[in-house]
């Protein structure tokens, strides 16, 4: 979705709201108290400065829209932030709170809250995704600390981080996941994977023994691509 559209559907108070409705009850009103479950309610709103509450017409319990979302209690127009989320997906070269300060017309201080509580939320998804289908693993080492005299790839003293990737019936890269482990063993990286992977899919590696592990326990078919022919791969388990 480009800019424009983007404005057009998310340009107003209420169109932002509405959208937040459907996603918060994508099936009506449901009162969130554990013994009621009430799908009728009235709107209440005290002041244009106050949020707007939802009350249960059956136990009167009030629940604010934006209850429990980076929105919650915010003075900052809804238009205003759906913008401001938009800028901070979109932007591959990421955007800055004093870009984002200048652009929506706030002060630094509010866009930087916004853009540092927009960043956690999108950590926060992204780490609940799990990928499926067709997923290459393997291990890497991203700028940690040398705890020893510097050796290089598997068996090196720095921190290990498991990589996966989810690819195309073609091949090509989909999404990906990086996630630091205390190491390379089997406990570690099997707390991992289970988050992270989808059961019974595809699992690609180069063929180490946590990653045959794992996709034994989830029922996953695990190949193993040999490095030195990468057109080639041989299939170590195969779910009955």
């Amino acid at each position: 979705m480009n800019l424009l559209s983007w404005t057009q559907k998310f340009g107003t108070d209420e169109a932002c709201r509405q959208y937040l409705l459907n996603q918060r009850w994508p099936q009506g009103f449901v009162c969130p108290q554990p013994d009621c479950g009430g799908r009728e309610y009235w709107k209440i709103q005290r002041s244009d400065r106050t949020d707007v509450l939802y009350e249960c017409t059956q136990c009167h319990h009030q629940v604010s829209l934006t209850a429990g979302t980076l929105f919650h209690r915010t003075k900052v127009a809804l238009p205003v932030w759906f913008l401001a989320i938009y800028r901070v997906a979109v932007d591959k070269g990421g955007v800055s709170a004093v870009e984002l300060a200048r652009e929506l017309g706030v002060s630094y201080p509010t866009a930087w809250l916004m853009h540092h509580k927009i960043q956690c939320a999108m950590g926060d998804r992204n780490g609940r995704y799990q990928l499926g289908g067709l997923v290459e693993l393997d291990d890497a080492y991203f700028g940690g600390v040398s705890h020893g005299p510097g050796k290089r790839g598997r068996g090196t003293d720095q921190d290990p981080v498991v990589v996966g990737v989810s690819l195309t019936d073609h091949g090509h890269p989909q999404y990906v996941f990086l996630e630091a482990v205390e190491s390379l063993q089997k406990e570690p990286v099997l707390e991992v994977l289970p988050r992270r992977v989808d059961l019974y899919g595809v699992w690609r590696s180069d063929g180490p023994d946590i990653y045959a592990a794992g996709a034994q326990a989830h029922q996953a078919d695990h190949r193993v691509t040999l490095s030195r022919d990468p057109t080639l791969s041989r299939r170590i388990y195969v779910p009955v």
